[in-house]
C-alpha cells in the first residue's frame, strides 16, 4: 500500500473543515479520488440485519455532513496488514461530538470496502517494510501453476514478495478477475486459499469479467470450510450481485452446483450464507426471483428448502420491509 491512499484521505478529511468553503465537483473530485468504483460501507449493526450502504449512498450522506457545516479530524491512522487500515475520526456538528472508527481494505490506492467497528476493538497491527521488486512479474508462473495444478510449487512460490506484487497488480486480466478467482476455479486445496487471501486481502473484493467476487466462485466449488473462511474476512460479499443481479445465495440453485454436494453438505453451505446474511433470503435477482424461488425450481434437497422458509419467516417476522445489496 502507498502513500497515495492516506494522502487522498486527508485531503478529503481537509473539505470537512466547518467552513463549507469548497465546490460541489471539488468535493465530488476527492470524494472518487478516495473510494473505489465498488466501494460499500457497512455501518455498526443496530438490530438483526446487517446494512450495506452502497458507494452512491455513502456520498449523499457525506455530502449532507459537508452541506451541514461537519468538522472532521483524524484521530489516527494506523496499518494493520498490507492493504488494511484502521481508521479513527472525530466528527463535530454544533455542540454534538461523536467518533466514528472503521477498518478499511484498500486496492488500486481507493478504499473498497469499510467496515465501523467498537471504538475499544483491538486489531493487532502489523509492521510492513515492502522492498522493492526488482524481478519481473511472476503472475503468468502462479497461473501456470494453478492451471496444471502444480500445487506443491505453488505453494512454495506463494511469498509475502510475490503476493505483494499481485496485489499491486489489482486484477490479473478482464477474464480472470484475480489470483483467488482463478483457484477457486481450478479447485486449488484449502491451504493455498488461505496463503492467497492471507497475503492479499484486496483479492476477496475482486470482480470479474461476469462482476463476481470470489465468493460466487466459491459456493459452486469450494468445500464449505472454504466458504465459512472467506465469508469470515468479507460478510459483506453475501450481499454483493453479479451482472445477473446474483447474489452467492443465488447462485448456489445452479442444478450443477447442486449436484456437485451432498444434501447434508449442500444444506450446510446454504445455511452459512443465510446465517451470514439473513437478509438475502429476500432480494431478488434481475429477473425478480428471490433465492427460495430459485431453490423449489431446481433439485435442492427438500432439507434445503424447508431451511430457507424457516429463515425468511423469520426476517420478515424482525426486519424492515428494506434491503440493500452491492
Amino acid at each position: 500500500m502507498s502513500n497515495q491512499f492516506e494522502l487522498a484521505l486527508r485531503k478529503y478529511i481537509a473539505a470537512f473543515d466547518g467552513t463549507k468553503d469548497i465546490s460541489t465537483a471539488e468535493f465530488k473530485s476527492r470524494f472518487d479520488n478516495l473510494h473505489h468504483k465498488y466501494f460499500n460501507f457497512v455501518p455498526r449493526s443496530k438490530g438483526l440485519l446487517t446494512l450495506t450502504l452502497t458507494r452512491e449512498e455513502v456520498f449523499e450522506i457525506e455530502a449532507a455532513r459537508l452541506a451541514n457545516g461537519t468538522k472532521v479530524t483524524l484521530v489516527h491512522f494506523r496499518k494493520v496488514s498490507l492493504d488494511c487500515v484502521d481508521i479513527m475520526l472525530r466528527l463535530v456538528s454544533g455542540k454534538e461530538e461523536t467518533t466514528v472508527r472503521v477498518v478499511t481494505v484498500i486496492t488500486a490506492n481507493q478504499a473498497v470496502a469499510s467496515r465501523e467497528i467498537e471504538d475499544s476493538f483491538q486489531l493487532e497491527v502489523v509492521n510492513i517494510e515492502v522492498e522493492p521488486q526488482d524481478e519481473a512479474s511472476q503472475l503468468p508462473k502462479l497461473l501456470n501453476m494453478i492451471k496444471n495444478r502444480e500445487w506443491d510449487l505453488l505453494s512454495s512460490a506463494l511469498t509475502p514478495e510475490t503476493l505483494r506484487a499481485a496485489a499491486e497488480e489489482d486484477d490479473l486480466s478482464e477474464n480472470v478477475g484475480s489470483l483467488l478467482h482463478f483457484a477457486l476455479r481450478f479447485d486449488a486445496p484449502s491451504s493455498i486459499i488461505y496463503q492467497i487471501t492471507h497475503g492479499m486481502h484486496s483479492s476477496m473484493l475482486h470482480r470479474d469479467a461476469k462482476d463476481r467476487l470470489p465468493l460466487h466462485i466459491a459456493v459452486s466449488k469450494a468445500r464449505p470450510s472454504i466458504i465459512s473462511h472467506l465469508l469470515s474476512l468479507n460478510p459483506i460479499a453475501c450481499t454483493c450481485k453479479d451482472s445477473k443481479g446474483k447474489l452467492p445465495l443465488h447462485r448456489c440453485f445452479d442444478n450443477k452446483v447442486v449436484q456437485a454436494f451432498k444434501p447434508q453438505q449442500f444444506t450446510r453451505i446454504v445455511e452459512t450464507l443465510i446465517h451470514t446474511s439473513p437478509e438475502t433470503l429476500m432480494i431478488e435477482d434481475h429477473k425478480k426471483r428471490c433465492p427460495i424461488e430459485l431453490a423449489i425450481l431446481s433439485t435442492a434437497p427438500m432439507q434445503t428448502i424447508v431451511l430457507m422458509h424457516h429463515k425468511k419467516d423469520y426476517v420478515r417476522k424482525n426486519s424492515s420491509p428494506t434491503t440493500a445489496a452491492c
